[in-house]
């Protein structure tokens, strides 16, 4: 049961573990995706809150974590066009990343 629970929490960890090993193969850096993760978590939170109030039926659950994808895969995108288009180094690009998606996250939520 302990073996479980400990694969059950480490399945994200994985996951974006995994995604880092493409980037540093690739001789890139990503500092962004701890805060990628977190507005994820507060986009599909607050979504579910505003459309899944009285019951959270499966299309809004997963309508909330695909808009949360979504919605990251876009800032990825952009972060992306940064150091593919204009040359700028990954690191500044996802070291300003991280900022400013860990503070939209926190203006999200009213800074709880």
């Amino acid at each position: 049961a302990n073996l479980l629970n400990i694969s059950n929490q480490i399945a994200v960890i994985a996951i974006i573990a995994i995604g880092m090993t493409m980037v540093i193969v690739t001789g890139g850096v990503d500092l962004s995706v701890g805060s990628q993760i977190a507005l994820a978590a507060v986009i599909c939170t607050l979504l579910l809150r505003r459309f899944g109030a009285e019951s959270a039926s499966l299309l809004v659950v997963l309508g909330s974590g695909f808009a949360a994808i979504a919605a990251c895969a876009l800032l990825g995108l952009i972060s992306g066009s940064f150091v593919t288009l204009l040359r700028v180094p990954s690191f500044i690009v996802t070291l300003a990343g991280m900022l400013v998606f860990k503070g939209l996250a926190l203006a999200l939520l009213n800074g709880q």
